[in-house]
């Protein structure tokens, strides 16, 4: 027992080590706002990534802590993180102290591409409706038309607490509420998933349409725009970004018809897209036989202007057809509705 006892704290002991090994502390003084006083930078990081840093600003005399990101890359649903900033800090005396501190929390994040835009586009335009029998949620993204296409990358851009009210309700603690501004983080690299990355799914006359593991853009008249992203809390979502979400894309009479899978127990959305003007509707599925069920046994087709959805209902439906269940919606009545 006592040799036992010996070997845990042994191992805890060398675990401590192997963890403080780790972390480093880097400190910077420099008169970044140009009053001939010193202002002072302390940085903490862990596996060589910032996790916070203490700012000491002569301008105002004061100190403050400026929290890093979290090891996000592929392990959570949404694409976006915000770091609140001080007031102090977004005043232009500031700049080069600001800049500064996102040299070390943010390095080698580019500036932001049209997916972005997208994003907090839909955050700003999104609508619950209750009552609707036909649509759960809609979106609406005005159309953002770009010469090339550049693939997401990660990126950041500087906002305030208005440009995104309910996301920064949503992911910011209590603590920051007094919070005006903030660094929205954009990890648009979670866009390539596992092996996947880019694909085309249709060429027509109008359009030619593409996906990324969580996005969809279109082509048209040598312009691109983007029209759909994943994101667990803006359309909803996996739980990690490195599981694909979107599964089919089917181009119907200039609307686009997408199949998201999303959330525990593979819930399955069929969102419906008009490319022209950027309107978005989430089909209202509620049988549990189809939101629940394996996307393997899940599908959908257009026939004669109806949108069928196939569920089967056997567990081994991906070797066995099994007996089908089908939903049926009236792509007249979807497409004018999103007019």
């Amino acid at each position: 027992m006592k040799q036992i006892i010996i070997f845990i704290l042994t191992l805890a002991s060398l675990n401590c080590f192997s963890q403080n090994s780790l972390s480093d502390t880097i400190s910077i003084v420099n008169d970044f706002n140009n009053d001939n006083i010193s202002d002072s930078l302390t940085i903490y990081t862990f596996r060589k990534t910032t996790k916070s840093i203490k700012v000491y600003n002569s301008l105002t005399k004061q100190s403050f802590t400026i929290g890093g990101r979290g090891s996000y890359n592929w392990s959570k649903a949404n694409f976006l993180e915000i770091i609140p900033l001080p007031e102090e800090l977004v005043i232009p005396a500031n700049e080069i102290l600001l800049d500064t501190i996102i040299q070390y929390l943010l390095p080698n994040f580019s500036e932001p591409d049209p997916s972005l835009d997208w994003l907090i586009a839909g955050y700003q335009n999104k609508v619950i409706d209750t009552t609707d029998n036909l649509f759960s949620m809609t979106l609406t993204c005005p159309i953002s038309k770009h010469d090339t296409f550049s693939y997401p990358e990660a990126s950041f851009k500087i906002i305030s607490k208005d440009t995104l009210p309910v996301f920064w309700d949503r992911v910011c603690s209590e603590n920051y509420i007094k919070y005006k501004h903030g660094i929205l983080v954009y990890y648009g690299q979670n866009h390539r998933s596992r092996d996947f990355e880019f694909q085309t799914d249709t060429i027509s006359n109008n359009y030619e349409i593409f996906s990324t593991s969580h996005g969809i853009l279109a082509k048209k008249e040598q312009k691109y725009s983007w029209l759909f992203i994943t994101d667990g809390t803006l359309t909803g979502g996996p739980e990690k970004l490195r599981w694909k979400s979107i599964i089919k894309i089917k181009y119907f009479n200039n609307h686009i018809i997408l199949h998201q899978v999303s959330g525990i127990g593979n819930y399955n959305k069929i969102f419906i897209i008009n490319p022209e003007n950027g309107k978005i509707g989430l089909l209202r599925i509620e049988d549990e036989y189809f939101c629940f069920n394996s996307p393997k046994c899940f599908d959908f087709e257009v026939k004669e202007s109806k949108l069928i959805i196939n569920s089967r209902r056997t567990q081994e439906c991906y070797y066995d057809k099994g007996d089908i269940e089908t939903l049926s919606f009236d792509m007249k009545l979807i497409i004018e509705k999103l007019k």
